[in-house]
């Protein structure tokens, strides 16, 4: 599957499965699993819950903290998978994530339609993001881009097991081209 020390980021907005897919892709690839949530701070929880958009500034520090723990993972699990679920919605947060020794990371867009993301959010009791938040992801979020990101786009709604078999598909893809 995944050559070594590679790092798989989850990205997309609220509600499109980073957390479940990462869950279940740890599960698969037996690997490190980083949800990028627990690393927010208490003001930047506070001001979501509060439906005010995040600036970069406020994400910054976020960035940097699960940068430096897949860097963490990477140095105490040598050949493991780590998997990232971070929303990572601006090309400049991936970069922060992708810097050395990050460089190999694939970044997998968890594609869903705004309604279907809306729903999902309404259902979970236990996250701090109000679907108020939604459309400032959606407005935030820049696709990557071919020939300067390492990314795969998957449907996000898709049953759980077929989004993480297009993942697998997908890496087991690259691997054959590198």
């Amino acid at each position: 599957m995944p050559s070594e020390m590679t790092s798989i980021v989850l990205m997309g907005p609220a509600g499109c499965g980073k957390s479940t897919i990462g869950s279940l892709l740890r599960s698969k690839l037996h690997g490190c699993f980083i949800e990028g949530d627990t690393f927010h701070s208490i003001h930047n929880i506070s001001k979501m819950s509060s439906g005010v958009p995040l600036t970069d500034d406020d994400r910054q520090p976020w960035l940097e903290r699960i940068h430096s723990e897949i860097v963490k993972a990477r140095l105490s699990s040598q050949s493991t998978p780590i998997i990232v679920a971070c929303s990572a919605l601006k090309r400049r947060y991936r970069r922060v994530l992708a810097r050395p020794p990050n460089a190999d990371t694939l970044f997998v867009l968890l594609d869903a339609p705004a309604d279907i993301l809306e729903a999902r959010i309404r259902q979970r009791s236990d996250h701090f993001l109000p679907p108020s938040m939604l459309q400032s992801q959606l407005e935030t979020l820049e696709v990557p881009l071919t020939g300067v990101e390492n990314f795969l786009i998957v449907d996000a709604t898709l049953h759980p097991d077929e989004v993480v078999a297009r993942i697998l598909a997908g890496l087991k893809a690259a691997d054959s081209v590198s």
